[in-house]
């Protein structure tokens, strides 16, 4: 009701504020009035000068505990912000605030604070954050799907029967874990009665829009033309969605097609490709080959697909297999030679380091000798009853004297 009845009548100046009033004046000349104004600009000036007694009068109900607005420095900040801790006056300063610094406004649950500085509510956040944490770990305990991460670990039985039959047949099959897509759409399978592999075939038509089907229960004993007739044969009766658009393929027959198998398990699969005899049957061209789940067949009328890089057989593949192995042990070996020259370098220096040090050793001791025995010699002059006429002179020669060949005291002081 108060801030109300200061809308409505804003041109009341509080008298018991000072400051109140020196910032609607600091306001009013700030809004272009000058002293010297008429009546007109009197009556603009005081509507200019109302809003800003409503915000002086509105704003001392809120504390000043918080100091100034951090971002326009104009007003006393009324918000902190949970992360960085910035304190702002009003929404529009927040908002430069998040866009200045990149500061989302989310706390941080895990920034440290001092075991002196901790109050009833951060323990209260750590508790509730704890809380969350064991309730993650049990949700992913009881997910059917995070629960499969480790590779093949367990294979159903009909799963290992695919394996082993493709195994035989020369072909090494491999399965993805359980929440993949391409595991839950293979649908291919192993007839323990007929001793047949059933394959699930994606054939993909490379020049006319990367255009795909899939065929279910496709015999490994059959040729590709037969299991390609369907999309290839005008006269095959089969329907076909979007035969139309094969029309490419079709002209060109059987004899003019390129098929290739997605190479994997080797360097750069990305882009590598077996090539595939139309002539032969799904069994022998599998044979010798890696599969990921069931094959995937490329299809093009061009002779060089652009961008496929064609393996033509596996021999290729293991020399170069083989030359890739020789360079990383070449590699390897020159790694170990230029180690060890850096440790015999090492060596050397470390040998060369310790041979100063004993040097400098040396000399110390021998200087550390020199001086005891002068110490010694003067102590014995003074001990002992000598003419008072001439001591100094039998002093001089007896500190000065040395039969070894040692450096005197005075070649010893500089």
């Amino acid at each position: 009701m108060k801030r109300l009845h200061e809308t409505e009548a804003p041109t009341e100046i509080p008298t018991t504020s000072t400051d109140a009033y020196k910032e609607k004046r600091a306001n009013k000349y700030d809004c272009g009035i000058s002293k010297d104004a008429d009546s007109e600009d009197d009556s603009s000036s005081s509507d200019c000068g109302s809003d800003n007694v409503v915000l002086t009068s509105s704003s001392n109900h809120f504390p000043t505990r918080l100091g100034k607005c951090e971002v326009c420095a104009g007003g006393n900040a009324r918000y902190s912000c949970p992360k960085c801790e910035v304190k702002t006056c009003s929404l529009r300063c927040v908002q430069i605030h998040k866009k200045e610094l990149d500061c989302d406004g989310i706390r941080d649950r895990t920034k440290f604070i001092p075991l002196r500085k901790m109050t009833k509510m951060d323990f209260m956040s750590d508790y509730y954050f704890l809380e969350e944490c064991t309730r993650y770990v049990n949700d992913r305990k009881n997910d059917t799907i995070k629960r499969f991460t480790r590779y093949n670990k367990t294979l159903p039985t009909h799963l290992f029967r695919l394996r082993g039959a493709a195994a035989e047949r020369r072909t090494l099959l491999r399965f993805l874990l359980p929440n993949f897509t391409r595991h839950k759409n293979n649908t291919t399978f192993y007839d323990w009665n007929l001793r047949k592999i059933y394959w699930r075939i994606e054939w993909i038509f490379i020049n006319a829009g990367a255009l795909q089907y899939v065929d279910e229960r496709c015999d490994e004993d059959f040729k590709l033309a037969q299991l390609l007739d369907k999309y290839i044969n005008i006269q095959n009766a089969e329907s076909v969605p979007q035969k139309k658009a094969l029309e490419y393929y079709q002209s060109t027959g059987f004899s003019g097609l390129k098929l290739l198998l997605k190479a994997e398990g080797i360097k750069s699969s990305r882009t590598r490709y077996y090539a595939l005899d139309v002539r032969k049957t799904l069994k022998e061209n599998l044979a010798g080959k890696t599969l990921v789940e069931f094959p995937c067949i490329y299809v093009s009328y061009e002779q060089n697909p652009a961008g496929c890089d064609i393996v033509d057989s596996d021999e290729d593949v293991e020399a170069e297999t083989k030359r890739h192995e020789a360079a990383m042990e070449a590699l390897h070996k020159q790694r170990l030679a230029e180690n060890s020259i850096k440790s015999e370098n090492a060596d050397a220096y470390a040998n060369e380091k310790q041979a100063a040090r004993e040097a400098e050793r040396l000399a110390n001791a021998l200087a550390q000798k020199r001086r005891e025995a002068r110490a010694r010699k003067r102590e014995e002059f003074q001990n002992a009853a000598n003419n008072l006429l001439f001591s100094d002179e039998q002093l001089w020669e007896m500190l000065t004297s040395s039969s070894s060949g040692d450096d005197t005291e005075e070649e010893n002081i500089t």
